[in-house]
């Protein structure tokens, strides 16, 4: 399990479901841009700082 803190830019790529993110990420905060599917995002949301 992942826990992701970026300055700058996140780019979560297109092919990346949102089960895959599910399962590999943790926590990500961002100070910054997170470029990702609104898919994603959204089971991401209570994931993201």
């Amino acid at each position: 399990m992942l826990h992701v803190k970026v300055v700058g830019l996140t780019r979560i790529e297109p092919d990346v479901t949102p089960d895959l993110a599910l399962a590999a990420i943790g926590s990500i905060t961002v100070l910054g841009a997170l470029q990702a599917s609104a898919e994603v995002k959204a089971a991401l949301a209570d994931r993201i700082h």
